[in-house]
């Protein structure tokens, strides 16, 4: 028998404004509302507002909070302060990658960590299963709704609206205050390449922040933008997606993600030693950028090829409504992964792209 779809706090709220509802993680999600390509545009440009309720959240509790999350990811939070957050990814014994995730300092004894919607349950167990330390983990992830602001006019929209100076939040930092009179926990990260806001707020108070934030941001230009269009967004800022650019079976020195495992650091972490070995004998492929300069789209799976020879498949792709081009993510052998061009085999054509380590975009501060 299929599983139920779960539903966010707001789902009545997204059918109401037309959402179109999908399955999505488990979730009953808003792929889009008035478009793709309009969507992300208003947050290029003005502001989206995004519901990623779905996410999961897990508190970590104790004089050992901070330990025993340093033991479980590759990133060395001991440098956080009170209120900074950081990317890290957190990794089998064996190297491959459980989740990338956001851990949050909330204070001595207080730690945060977001996980991605279709991860929750695996992260969780993950976490348990290699936690010995004497500490209060806590699965919060049906406490919260989140919302994200996500734009050049986020800032603008969620500051009219808290009693803290929003525009204080430094990036990657978060900060306790209500909002529209909700106490919620406001985070400055994203994923879509541009500035803007995450608000962890009670469930039962969703909606009021909701219509606070839909009337606030019909000011500025705000859309209400469905998963579809986060896609895209996080794509041409070349963040990458568990499930398609990463995997139990990557490992984030293959994945690019070197700047947030540290190696070197005197702590252990699950996954440290497999991970020091692949760094000495070296990988095998790399994760690198692709921007296709035929006519076509790059898909998911799509093999990549240097003359005759398969070097690679394609993790993420499509069309990039900013740039008006097709780009895409996807491993290389790392006898191929210093090429400047490599083709992409669809439907039977091979077409030409060009190779890249860099982002897509990048938004102008």
């Amino acid at each position: 028998m299929a599983q139920a779809l779960k539903s966010v706090p707001l789902e009545a709220a997204h059918v109401a404004a037309g959402g179109k509802m999908v399955e999505f993680a488990g979730f009953n999600m808003p792929v889009q509302y008035t478009g793709i390509k309009e969507e992300h545009l208003a947050v290029r440009n003005a502001a989206g507002l995004f519901d990623v309720s779905h996410m999961g959240e897990v508190e970590f509790r104790g004089p050992n909070a901070l330990a025993a999350v340093d033991h479980l990811v590759t990133n060395d939070i001991s440098k956080l302060v009170d209120g900074q957050a950081m990317y890290t990814a957190m990794c089998h014994a064996n190297g491959g990658i459980v989740d990338d995730l956001v851990v949050y300092r909330l204070g001595p004894e207080r730690v945060l960590v977001c996980v991605n919607a279709a991860n929750r349950d695996k992260d969780f167990a993950h976490m348990r299963a290699h936690t010995t330390l004497d500490v209060d983990l806590v699965d919060r992830g049906d406490e919260f709704a989140q919302l994200a602001i996500q734009g050049p006019n986020a800032v603008a929209i969620v500051d009219a609206l808290t009693d803290i100076d929003a525009t204080a939040i430094g990036t990657y930092h978060a900060a306790d205050g209500n909002v529209a009179g909700v106490p919620c926990l406001v985070s400055r990260t994203g994923y879509t390449g541009e500035d803007g806001f995450e608000l962890y707020i009670p469930a039962q108070s969703a909606q009021t922040v909701f219509d606070a934030l839909m009337e606030q941001g019909g000011k500025h230009g705000m859309l209400l933008c469905g998963l579809g269009c986060r896609d895209t967004l996080r794509l041409e800022a070349r963040y990458l997606l568990y499930g398609n650019d990463m995997t139990d079976d990557t490992n984030p020195l293959e994945a690019g993600l070197g700047w947030v495992t540290k190696l070197d650091r005197p702590t252990d972490f699950v996954g440290k030693t497999a991970l020091l070995r692949i760094k000495e004998e070296g990988v095998t492929r790399r994760l690198r950028g692709l921007v296709l300069t035929d006519r076509g789209v790059i898909r998911h799976d799509y093999p990549i090829f240097s003359g005759d020879a398969e070097v690679g498949i394609v993790t993420s792709g499509g069309y990039a409504p900013t740039l008006e081009k097709s780009i895409g993510l996807g491993y290389i052998d790392v006898a191929h992964a210093e090429a400047t061009h490599v083709q992409i085999e669809i439907r039977g054509r091979r077409l030409s792209a060009d190779v890249t380590k860099k982002p897509f975009y990048k938004r102008n501060d």
